[in-house]
């Protein structure tokens, strides 16, 4: 845990947080070649090499009637009553603020006469990736599929690693109610890879979605193109932005949140114009340290990206943020509702002291697959509309054309293309043929 003092130095916030990894690319891309090459015997040979997990001839699939059979028999009966009701309340919340999302066809007489418009057309067949390394990420389940059944896709496919274990209950209950149509354990890279090419028993997908570890994330990088995906995402980050009127101990929570999800490579980021804020959240988190011990990966991120920052103003707070397009960013300070309205870029922004990012991780409604690594600048998180397809239409009746022909003509002679000059003017042309005979 470092305090920053930024009223009496600038800092350079994004290079302080700036994690770095192994760099994969080279294993990934030949993990790829291998898939590409020999299929089900690669995937075969990666699960024994990284799962440790003989799945014999071929990748197990589970489909929706045995996955059906495995939730009635095994699988409901496993689950507390309030397990199942806190799955049932996020795949309702989430289901319903995906269906806000959901894109409409359009069509419009444009300014010369030509009707235009746009059609949205869900994808036939996604997968869904669903991490099962340290912790069973039932919330991942929902807030990937539970948004594509929503937008209307035909077939979920969730891809996880494989185990030595039954499916665990809670993932197995949120697929089924999620809409999942199979389940493929394969994990990792060359899970990324079988859904993307397809092998001998795996079918491939058109849009793969959901978060992973760096060898997850480098494969949907190197398959773009020949498969769509939502993002290429890193560890997990949260910047809160808080004055003298928030909680010190609800802060230390929501800091030890992020910090404790396993990579090390996390940020957890308190930006306050008030020291004794700062002061109060460092006590907290000191007396709740001691409970994280057996987590590497929190003490590495105490150690190198946990940061309590006073900063001059919240309003330098906010521009601090902004330049680091954060994952998750908190406001808890006394006018929330108007400081969040300066926010510019971020994943998710939760207003006012109740609004714990876990609430959103899990239940609130929003897709907690965010972009992260500053990457909020330019993209957004995981919604309905990242599975849909858009289709422009356009339609030209004559009078359009006569408008609409000569300045294409223009174009197509500045461009220096030939063809084109000509099939912009060539319908006036076979009218004048006509008219001639």
């Amino acid at each position: 845990m470092k305090k920053i003092d930024s009223t009496k130095n600038n800092i350079d916030l994004p290079r302080l947080l700036a994690r770095t990894s192994e760099d994969t690319s080279s294993t990934v891309l030949g993990i790829i070649n291998q898939v590409r090459s020999f299929g089900d015997t690669a995937l075969v040979e990666y699960s024994l090499k990284f799962d440790g997990i003989d799945i014999g001839e071929k990748p197990r699939i589970m489909f929706r009637e045995e996955l059906e059979k495995y939730c009635h028999d095994v699988a409901i009966d496993r689950l507390t009553a309030s397990q199942k009701l806190a799955i049932d309340k996020a795949i309702e919340n989430v289901s319903w603020c995906a269906a806000k999302s959901i894109p409409k066809d359009w069509s419009d007489t444009g300014p010369d006469g030509q009707i235009l418009g746009e059609r949205f057309l869900p994808f036939e067949r996604v997968a869904c990736y669903v991490p099962q390394g340290s912790f069973p990420l039932v919330s991942t389940v929902i807030h990937t599929a539970a948004i594509a059944k929503a937008a209307g896709v035909k077939e979920i496919v969730m891809v996880t690693s494989p185990s030595k274990d039954e499916l665990n209950e809670a993932v197995a209950y949120a697929a089924l109610q999620s809409g999942v149509c199979e389940i493929v354990f394969v994990g990792g890279a060359q899970g990324i890879a079988a859904v993307a090419l397809g092998t001998e028993t795996v079918r491939p997908v058109d849009f793969i979605c959901g978060p992973g570890n760096q060898y997850v994330a480098e494969a949907k990088r190197a398959l773009f193109g020949t498969v769509g995906i939502d993002m290429v995402a890193g560890p997990s980050e949260v910047f809160v932005i808080a004055d003298q009127t928030a909680d010190p101990y609800a802060i230390c929570c929501d800091l030890v949140a992020q910090a404790e999800h396993g990579s090390g490579l996390e940020a957890s980021v308190l930006l306050s114009d008030s020291m004794e804020l700062i002061l109060e959240v460092e006590t907290e988190l000191k007396k709740i340290k001691s409970k994280l011990d057996d987590n590497p990966g929190f003490q590495s991120v105490w150690e190198n990206s946990l940061f309590l920052v006073l900063t001059q103003s919240i309003s330098q707070a906010i521009e601090l943020a902004n330049t680091c397009a954060p994952e998750h960013i908190e406001i808890q300070t006394e006018n929330a509702l108007d400081d969040s309205k300066l926010v510019v870029n971020a994943g998710a922004i939760f207003v006012g002291p109740y609004s714990a990012e876990p609430l959103g991780d899990f239940v609130a409604g929003p897709s907690h697959v965010l972009p992260t690594n500053s990457s909020a600048r330019f993209t957004s998180g995981l919604s309905a509309v990242s599975f849909f397809r858009r289709t422009s239409t356009i339609e030209i009746g004559r009078q359009a054309y006569e408008k609409l022909s000569g300045p294409s003509k223009e174009f197509a002679d500045m461009e220096g293309l030939i063809g084109h000059g000509l099939s912009s003017v060539a319908r006036n042309q076979s009218k004048e043929s006509a008219s001639n005979e």
